[in-house]
C-alpha cells in the first residue's frame, strides 16, 4: 500500500510538472506568435506608409496638372490678360499726351527707385503707367506698341469665352510685319523731328 501510495504521489507530481511545462510552453508559443505577428504588422505598416508616400507624390503631380487644366485657372489667366491689355492701352494713350512731362522718369536709375520717389508724373495710371508706356512706346516699339494689348485682348477673349475675334496666329504675323515696317518708315520720316520720333520707337 505504501508503494502504491508513493506511486500515486509521484504520478500526481509528474502530472503537475507536465501541466506546468505545458502551460509554460503554450504561453511562450503564444507570446512568440504575438511578437511575430506584431513585427509582421509593423513591417506591413511601413510598406503601406511607403506606398502612401508614393501615392501622395503622384497625387501632388496630378493635382498640379489638374490646376493648369482646370477651366477656372484658364478663366483667371484670361482675365489677367484682359486687365493687362486694358492697363497698357490706357497707359499708351495717356503717353501720347503726357510723354514730354513724363520723359524725366526715363532717366531714373531703376523703376523701384522711381516708384519710391516723390517725383510726379502726368500719366493717367501714375508712375507705373508712365514707366510702362515710356519703355514700350518711347524706347522700344513706338506707336506699334498698341499691337501688344491688341494681341493680349485676342488671347483673353479666346481663353475666357472660347471665341476668336480674329485668327490669332495670323494676327501675330501681321502685327510683327507691321511693327517692323511701320517703325522703320516713321523713323525715316520723323528722324529730324524729336517731338514725333517717339512714335517710331528707339529699337530701330
Amino acid at each position: 500500500m505504501g508503494i502504491l501510495h508513493h506511486s500515486d504521489s509521484q504520478i500526481r507530481s509528474d502530472c503537475n510538472a507536465f501541466r506546468y511545462w505545458y502551460s509554460y510552453i503554450k504561453i511562450k508559443d503564444r507570446f512568440m506568435a504575438n511578437r511575430l505577428k506584431g513585427e509582421g504588422e509593423e513591417v506591413k505598416e511601413k510598406k503601406e506608409r511607403s506606398k502612401k508616400g508614393k501615392v501622395k507624390f503622384g497625387d501632388r503631380v496630378k493635382s498640379f496638372q489638374a490646376f493648369f487644366t482646370d477651366e477656372r485657372t484658364h478663366k483667371i489667366f484670361g482675365l489677367v490678360l484682359l486687365l493687362g491689355a486694358f492697363f497698357m492701352s490706357v497707359a499708351f494713350i495717356s503717353n501720347l499726351f503726357t510723354w514730354k512731362t513724363d520723359q524725366a522718369v526715363a532717366g531714373a536709375d531703376s523703376a523701384w527707385k522711381l516708384l519710391n520717389s516723390e517725383q510726379e508724373v502726368q500719366n493717367w495710371l501714375g508712375k507705373f503707367g508712365a514707366i510702362t508706356a515710356l519703355k514700350f512706346q518711347n524706347d522700344w516699339f513706338g506707336i506699334c506698341a498698341f499691337f501688344i494689348p491688341f494681341l493680349l485682348s485676342l488671347f483673353a477673349v479666346r481663353i475666357i469665352w472660347d471665341y476668336s475675334i480674329l485668327p490669332i496666329w495670323k494676327s501675330i504675323r501681321y502685327s510683327l510685319f507691321t511693327t517692323v515696317w511701320l517703325s522703320t518708315m516713321l523713323g525715316y520720316i520723323f528722324h529730324s523731328n524729336s517731338n514725333l520720333l517717339f512714335l517710331a520707337g528707339l529699337w530701330i
